[in-house]
């Protein structure tokens, strides 16, 4: 059978996409994945010297020049693994190395041992096969290609090179034990040669892409969170309001604004310093955060101001949900990093788009009213003694001037 491809063209292939995919990994820069980008150009460098040790047959002896590829090719999707543990996980696991050296120590005896050359390739490619899945776990588990859909470019690489490997393991059962001439045929050479060009050449710039990606998301999300108390911030607030309120109005369904605002913050920051206040504003948001549904709402609007959107939410429930968060504030002080105990009240002004609201107010004008109702309450409770809610009354109402405006949905504001 003639060759499908020369293999000495595959392998200059190699060296030379290995060796962009090299160069494009050491010019990214990401902070918080350096050592999963040093583990995945140490794998790009180890698979481009892969393919340098098998072009030195013509120099070297034969079982030296294909050990050292072997090596450097099992110890470079070991490094890539690493790497994606560290995109996944933070921190890479023993599990790729240990792999990777228990194949080497074992390709090592055989060579000892004077093994056919078919046997040691047999053991290189079921020690990558198992490499390649380790990769292959780590970027498809906990819906790994539905939060990053560029995983898909790298899961799709690596199963080819896996199922490139598994075929050439399938050859290789029957030939065991014969010399190993038949390596030399077309088909064997690609089955050998292919999965390593593949990841030299697409290994690298799909582990970019991840962190492109994985970047892209990160600012997209701190764009939307308060970085304080981890609550959402005002222009995420409006978006989701945007959607509630439409919402609301297209199902009739009621929709609850709380306005939460700490008792007395000012006294906390002079008699304990400003990192206690912002203690105090970390542990009783998440406190609030801890007892609402995931459809509903929490942002801080600013300073120790506080909104909680509650969809599909009437007056009684309001209030219910109210009482409960006053509770749960008022009964446990705040305890500081050093023992002290901070005692914490919140007052509270609610007003609810009932459904008859919802179904005929638009959607700026339905979060305007609501917003300002909502404030009002909160001023009463305020000048009714604090630590209490007051729902304000039914009905769409004019702005009062004396309320404090919140920009709309329509108006773009800027995240608090």
């Amino acid at each position: 059978m003639p060759n499908m491809i020369d293999p000495f063209t595959m392998l200059l292939i190699q060296v030379v996409g290995g060796t962009y995919a090299v160069v494009l990994l050491l010019f990214t820069r990401e902070e918080d994945q350096v050592r999963g980008l040093r583990y995945a150009t140490a794998g790009g460098v180890l698979i481009v010297l892969a393919a340098v040790g098998f072009m030195l047959r013509a120099v070297l002896p034969t079982g030296v020049s294909t050990f050292l590829a072997g090596t450097a090719y099992i110890f470079g999707v070991a490094m890539y693994a690493m790497a994606y543990e560290e995109h996944e996980h933070r921190r890479a696991t023993r599990l790729p190395l240990t792999l990777a050296g228990g194949s080497i120590a074992f390709y090592a005896g055989l060579v000892a041992l004077g093994a056919e050359y078919v046997a040691r390739t047999f053991t290189v490619s079921v020690a990558l096969v198992l490499l390649l899945s380790v990769c292959l776990r780590v970027l498809c588990r906990d819906r790994g290609l539905a939060r990053e859909p560029t995983r898909w470019f790298s899961v799709v690489l690596l199963a080819t090179s896996t199922l490139a490997l598994v075929a050439r393991i399938i050859v290789l059962l029957p030939e065991l034990g014969t010399d190993g001439s038949f390596l030399e045929r077309g088909l064997e050479q690609t089955l050998a040669l292919g999965p390593s060009v593949l990841l030299a050449i697409a290994a690298g710039p799909g582990y970019v892409l991840m962190l492109h990606q994985r970047a892209a998301q990160r600012a997209s999300h701190l764009s939307t969170i308060d970085t304080l108390t981890g609550c959402l911030n005002r222009r995420a607030l409006l978006e989701r309001v945007r959607i509630s309120l439409a919402d609301a109005s297209r199902r009739g369904d009621p929709l609850t604004l709380l306005v939460l605002d700490f008792d007395r913050f000012k006294s906390i920051n002079d008699t304990h310093g400003h990192a206690a206040g912002d203690e105090v504003l970390r542990k009783v948001a998440a406190r609030v955060q801890g007892m609402i549904r995931p459809a509903d709402c929490l942002a801080r609007i600013g300073g120790e101001e506080f909104c909680l959107v509650l969809p599909r939410t009437a007056r009684h429930g309001a209030t219910v949900v109210a009482e409960r968060l006053l509770d749960a504030v008022r009964s446990r002080p705040v305890v500081l990093p050093d023992g002290t105990a901070i005692p914490v009240t919140l007052s509270i002004g609610a007003a609810v788009l009932e459904q008859d609201e919802a179904l005929a107010a638009p959607d700026t004008a339905g979060w305007d009213d609501l917003f300002q109702r909502a404030d009002r309450a909160l001023l009463e409770a305020k000048r009714s003694g604090r630590d209490r809610l007051v729902l304000a009354p039914g009905g769409m109402e004019r702005a009062d001037s004396r309320s404090r405006p919140l920009p709309s949905p329509a108006q773009g504001p800027d995240a608090a």
